[in-house]
């Protein structure tokens, strides 16, 4: 295989503040870029009426608002707009791969932004079902909220992203069947920081297989000293769960 300093995917990822190798802030965020297409995932934010009701409303319903409720997606289109989504923050991590099938990215890309209309901080649509009826529960008699549990694609960045990297085919560098949060198309939840897991040992994959890839520069890319200094990228494993 010829490998082009071309055929550049970056993926930037913002880190949660539980990553102790590279702490970030919050829950974390994931965003994936070709040539081509810049990718990234978020939610429509709250309206006032809504942040008003979510405060009023008992704990439950707050963690049911936080975690399981679909809210209406939208995409960033620069990694500036996501740097100031995230209060000016910077990535925490920014990997390159050289030897993914940028093409199939951008195609399913074009397929999901298409058919993703919700996002939702636990990922994709496994847990539809179950939730249902907790969700007519809960939203019963809101006048701002609009439950759309199982009515629609649901995402977040990080299952929107992993899609992508399975299209572009990251497993000829590792494997996902260890971990069934990444075997599955539906998986439960999937975070950035999970997904960095897997980023980690696919570069060190990459680099082994086409050490020419070495010398290709992206002035956004985090050293790759740091990145072998990490745990996960030394032992060539996933340390991901399943959530």
């Amino acid at each position: 295989m010829k490998v082009d300093s071309h055929n550049r995917v970056i993926i930037r990822v913002w880190t949660s503040e539980k990553n102790q190798q590279f702490p970030g802030q919050n829950v974390g965020h994931i965003s994936i870029e070709t040539p081509e297409r810049y990718m990234s995932l978020w939610p429509v934010p709250f309206s006032q009426a809504q942040i008003n009701e979510y405060q009023k409303a008992g704990t439950l319903k707050q963690q049911y608002l936080k975690y399981f409720m679909p809210r209406d997606s939208h995409y960033m289109r620069s990694c500036r707009e996501d740097e100031q989504a995230e209060g000016d923050v910077k990535p925490q991590v920014v990997i390159c791969l050289y030897t993914l099938d940028r093409k199939a990215i951008n195609m399913q890309f074009e397929r999901l932004s298409q058919e993703t209309k919700s996002w939702r901080l636990i990922g994709s649509n496994l847990l539809v079902q179950k939730l249902e009826s907790v969700a007519e529960t809960l939203v019963l008699h809101s006048t701002t909220f609009q439950s759309e549990v199982g009515k629609r694609q649901v995402e977040n960045c990080a299952s929107f992203a992993l899609k992508m990297l399975k299209a572009g085919d990251i497993q000829q560098l590792v494997s996902l069947s260890e971990n069934s949060s990444f075997a599955s198309n539906t998986s439960s939840s999937v975070s950035p920081d999970q997904i960095l897991d897997i980023l980690l040992p696919a570069k060190r994959a990459e680099l082994a297989r086409y050490p020419e890839t070495e010398s290709f520069t992206f002035g956004g890319e985090t050293p790759l000293a740091a990145l072998m200094s990490s745990k996960t990228l030394e032992d060539g494993k996933s340390t991901c769960s399943v959530m």
